[in-house]
């Protein structure tokens, strides 16, 4: 897969840029605080169709304007495709070689992209959220349905917690028939979510064991393992037993005001060597670990395409060690279209920026390669 034109209209700090991707490697390279990271978060907007860090569609609007306009032009199995997506007064329309499509489901997957940043060097330190986010940008880039389950999860999850708290405040019990309807619907979807959650991690998981056997020269072994809210039969959950499960804690999630279990309270976790490393791993197992799940999704990705995703890089090559950076670079030197920000040039090697296209940004201005 290969970007080769990416246009940006009032996007953040960008009133409107056209860039032009030639070659496999790409270095933005400025100050901070001057639009790398936007830029970077653009190409992924593309991918997965919402804004990173928590990010809103709204707070993705440039300051003074109503609207924000993204096209990407690509390369994916040979063939050239656009994809443009235009936000306006809470309304996205995405527009796929000239089709409008009906729903976002319909364009997920299109365009491709593992983004690395320094914050994914804490996902296994950090609150399950980040965990959650990150398996779930996985699985929507290889299930085109997993959206549709995903956003009829949330809004039913949202509408049932309302109604809950609401009974919470005004002390009344929750009306058996209609909180049915809900746990139902919360059933039907979850159900969906975790069955291709597990199926993601069964193809990354060995993909992450490989690299990281590499990196650690044998010495260590990785695992990551689904921490279920709900009890899992194997591997697997069916929908009765999720609405059996529901309700059984009906009575807990009423005094709460909130569904307590499902996807949305699930987590992963990594093990070392059998130990959990967020209690004994160091700083630079943490890193280890989480580079051979970056390395692990762009293969899983390859595996099931049969081309590899963009990779945007985030001044991430400041966080890793020497050793780190040169398994990251060989990888991509050979492979992969990747997009890299930095501060500044020290940390790469001469030999891959005399093969990359090398772009300065400053406040929001894009210049010319130099």
């Amino acid at each position: 897969m290969q970007l080769k034109e990416l246009h940006l209209v009032n996007f953040t700090n960008y009133s409107k840029e056209e860039v032009a991707f030639g070659k496999k490697i790409t270095i933005l390279v400025g100050e901070n605080a001057q639009g790398k990271t936007n830029l970077l978060d653009a190409i992924s907007y593309l991918s997965s169709f919402s804004g990173r860090r928590g990010r809103t569609d709204a707070q993705l609007v440039q300051e003074g304007t109503e609207h924000f306009q993204l096209q990407g032009i690509f390369l994916a199995k040979g063939n050239e495709h656009k994809l443009q997506i235009t936000y306006y007064q809470g309304k996205k329309q995405i527009i796929f070689n000239e089709q409008e499509m009906k729903k976002v489901g319909e364009a997920t997957g299109k365009l491709q992209a593992i983004f690395f940043s320094p914050d994914d060097l804490y996902l296994f330190k950090g609150a399950p959220a980040m965990r959650r986010s990150f398996l779930d940008h996985e699985v929507m880039q290889a299930a085109g349905d997993y959206y549709f389950h995903y956003e009829h999860y949330r809004k039913n999850l949202a509408s049932c917690n309302a109604y809950l708290k609401q009974c919470l405040k005004k002390y009344a019990r929750p009306d058996d028939l209609l909180l049915s309807v809900w746990l139902n619907k919360l059933a039907e979807h979850g159900t969906a979510i975790v069955e291709a959650r597990l199926a993601m991690l069964r193809k990354l998981r060995p993909l992450a064991r490989l690299a990281h056997r590499k990196m650690t020269e044998g010495k260590e072994e990785m695992e990551i393992v689904y921490v279920c809210s709900l009890v899992l039969e194997g591997e697997q959950l069916s929908k009765e037993s999720f609405v059996a499960q529901l309700e059984a804690s009906k009575e807990e999630n009423r005094l709460r005001g909130m569904i307590m279990q499902g996807p949305h309270r699930d987590d992963l976790t990594l093990l070392i060597n059998g130990k959990s490393a967020k209690e004994y791993a160091s700083q630079g197992q943490h890193r280890t670990a989480v580079l051979a799940l970056k390395l692990a999704s762009l293969e899983s990705i390859y595996a099931q395409t049969g081309e590899y995703p963009l990779l945007l890089l985030d001044d991430v090559l400041s966080e890793l060690d020497a050793g780190r950076r040169e398994q990251l670079m060989q990888l991509v030197n050979k492979k992969i279209q990747t997009i890299i920000s930095c501060t500044g040039l020290e940390l790469l090697q001469p030999e891959l920026l005399a093969e990359a296209d090398i772009l300065p940004i400053s406040q929001g201005k894009i210049s010319l390669q130099v």
